[in-house]
């Protein structure tokens, strides 16, 4: 087949999943390319690396929104946005359009969730969505579409009134344009069942899951020492709750484990905060940031467990890379960890409290032989379900379907 794909993504598991699509499929003997506005990472496990990559300007400088004042800024700034998104897709596709390409394969946009693309692209088309834009229907930490807080019914109260009733009239602009940019395209393939269920629930759109894998060549044990070492992966940000494992660890009776953290991003004000708290309560704590894979490979190596504790994770690959190393997983079952970590074969499932990880934790570092009876285990959980070679076979199944205008099932 040729493909022709369209992305706008920040550095991440998105991106390292988007890079193991082409990967896989080009190993089928697929031809690719791809395009994508100068906003997204290209440095960041590049596709450039593996394909034709076409990086279309935009009309005008859009910031990234975490880079342009915080959420009311972006608000402000979701019209022009829209316009210049928009405008960008449509110049892509006019380029798509002249490559005869057999199916147009979208990924999320860092801006919208759903991006506009598919308004100007013929059929078939396809959007992976790996999640809506999250911050617009999710508590984080309050429900962006709850009115302020009452106050005294005065004059003086009109003006704030104004700004809330501006402020939801925006959001409700910014909802309508990721929903109709989602019923824009034949078909949209989710990460998990979780995925699909908020596809349903956000969207009201049925959605075919097409789960992810991990490349097993590069995520494999290496046989290096095991250190006394609790690791967390993953951009250091809020909803990947950090500030978990250090808590859980500051209870911990000494000798307390060191933690590491590796990921390729970072919020700034989050990763002080953690920084401080963890200095605060005696916990030793290393930050491995902008860190590449060989780094990422290493650390899961050496450390004697992973806690995964991200606020409804998606999909979550980096549990399914710890345990392609042998490394065991202490883990919250929300979303679509549930999917992937399953209690005594791959890792430990516990309840989001600091209280919780830290007794999993000490019992993993204390029963050497219950974690490498997980870790042996997780490896054969990866290789039986979960692995690139499969998650390519699942995604050329579908692509496959849709360029022959088949209806599509769930592989």
């Amino acid at each position: 087949m040729r493909i022709a794909m369209w992305h706008n993504l920040p550095s991440g598991g998105a991106k390292r999943a988007l890079h193991e699509q082409v990967k896989g499929l080009l190993s089928r003997g697929h031809h690719l390319e791809a395009w994508c506005p100068p906003v997204s990472d290209t440095t960041f496990l590049p596709l450039s690396t593996l394909i034709d990559e076409h990086v279309v300007s935009l009309d005008e400088q859009v910031s990234p929104p975490w880079a342009s004042g915080g959420r009311w800024a972006t608000l402000r700034s979701s019209a022009p946005m829209r316009r210049v998104i928009s405008d960008h897709a449509a110049r892509c596709a006019a380029q798509m359009r002249d490559g005869d390409f057999d199916v147009y394969l979208a990924t999320t946009c860092q801006y919208f969730g759903s991006p506009p693309i598919a308004r100007y692209l013929p059929s078939p088309n396809v959007l992976f969505l790996q999640e809506p834009h999250r911050w617009l229907y999710e508590a984080n930490p309050d429900f962006p579409w709850l009115a302020a807080e009452t106050q005294a019914r005065n004059w003086q109260d009109v003006p704030r009134k104004l700004l809330e009733a501006g402020r939801i009239y925006r959001r409700s602009e910014r909802a309508r344009f990721e929903v109709d940019n989602a019923r824009s395209f034949d078909a949209i393939l989710v990460n998990s069942y979780f995925s699909r269920e908020t596809v349903l629930r956000v969207y009201g759109l049925d959605a075919v899951v097409c789960s992810l894998g991990v490349d097993t060549s590069l995520f494999r044990p290496t046989g290096a020492a095991h250190e006394d070492v609790v690791l967390g992966v993953g951009t250091l940000a809020p909803h990947k709750n950090a500030a978990l494992l250090v808590d859980a660890v500051a209870r911990m009776d000494p000798p307390r484990p060191r933690v590491e953290w590796v990921g390729a991003s970072r919020d700034e004000p989050y990763a002080a905060d953690v920084r401080r708290s963890a200095s605060r309560q005696g916990v030793d704590m290393h930050l491995e940031l902008d860190a590449d894979d060989a780094t990422l490979v290493q650390s899961l190596n050496r450390a004697k467990l992973l806690v995964y504790a991200s606020h409804l994770e998606p999909f979550g690959l980096v549990p399914l890379e710890a345990s392609a190393c042998e490394l065991p997983v202490v883990a919250v079952p929300e979303a679509g960890i549930r999917e992937t970590v399953i209690d005594g074969v791959n890792g430990l499932l516990v309840g989001a409290t600091s209280a919780e990880v830290a007794r999993a934790i000490r019992w993993l570092l204390d029963d050497a032989g219950l974690r490498q009876r997980l870790g042996r285990q997780g490896r054969e959980h990866v290789e039986r379900a979960w692995t690139l070679e499969q998650a390519t076979d699942r995604l050329e199944e579908l692509l496959t379907a849709l360029a022959a205008r088949r209806e599509l099932r769930p592989v």
